[in-house]
């Protein structure tokens, strides 16, 4: 165990056993079974999610996915029914005004009749309540979101390594050698690009699951600090990938308690 591991308790084996499960039940296109072959002859159930910020622990890669996967199910779902709840408001009050303005003759701008006519209408079903209003998520489906967040950070497969440093002991005083994590850049690929990379070696991408992978850093990856402008036509173009990375920043921030 390295010394700059958190205090987070993760059940490495519960996690391995819900990640398999998921993948097997959302995750059905060709070449899947070969990825996660070679994950499971990886590091990625043991490995960290970070050297020393968030989930710096034994499983916290993993864990870490899993939490991303939570929070873009619940984003999504989320989302869908805000955009409908906004799409009927906004029917409402477009159609609250065409009768105060007087475009249906002998109501004389009676508000309480106007809000009786509003209630039978709904109540008729025109303005959709039931939720079947078109959203921008209507064509994410759950494999799209069990790839996106389960398989995102598989750039940190095999990049982590327990080396040794000299820290003195706060207590005894003494100086001790202790553990930490240390990254060990077998394919400098890049990030977001290096998960994409490894993924399409064993099965297609979607393009917005592609999208949400290569830009889940956001306004952090290396790539738009030097100045690359991709990111926002991205997000703009691929509302899927903007979800993927607000999850990954709640994960980090909100369930790992990033440091």
């Amino acid at each position: 165990m390295a010394n700059n591991e958190t205090t987070v308790n993760i059940d490495m084996q519960a996690n391995k056993q819900r990640f398999l499960q998921i993948f097997k039940d959302k995750i059905k296109r060709e070449g899947a079974d070969k990825l996660l072959e070679w994950l499971c002859k990886s590091d990625f159930f043991e490995a960290p999610a970070s050297s020393k910020f968030h989930n710096a622990v034994r499983g916290g890669l993993c864990d870490h996915s899993l939490n991303v996967y939570d929070r873009v199910v619940a984003l999504v779902e989320t989302e869908k029914a805000y955009e409908r709840q906004r799409a009927v408001g906004k029917a409402i009050a477009e159609r609250r005004a065409e009768l105060t303005t007087g475009l249906i003759p002998n109501l004389n701008f009676d508000v309480a009749k106007v809000e009786k006519i509003i209630q039978k209408e709904i109540a008729e079903g025109k303005f959709n309540v039931g939720g079947d209003m078109p959203t921008l998520f209507d064509n994410v489906s759950e494999e799209n979101i069990a790839v996106a967040a389960l398989l995102h950070d598989l750039c940190k497969i095999d990049y982590y390594k327990i080396s040794q440093r000299n820290q003195k002991n706060e207590v005894t005083g003494q100086w001790e050698k202790v553990d930490y994590y240390s990254i060990d850049e077998a394919l400098p690929y890049g990030h977001g690009e290096k998960s994409v990379y490894i993924i399409s070696g064993f099965m297609r991408l979607e393009r917005k699951e592609a999208m949400a992978i290569n830009w889940h850093m956001g306004g952090f990856d290396k790539r738009v600090v030097g100045g690359d402008f991709s990111l926002s036509k991205a997000f703009e173009q691929y509302p899927f990938a903007t979800l993927v990375h607000i999850a990954d920043i709640m994960s980090t921030y909100f369930d790992e308690g990033r440091g």
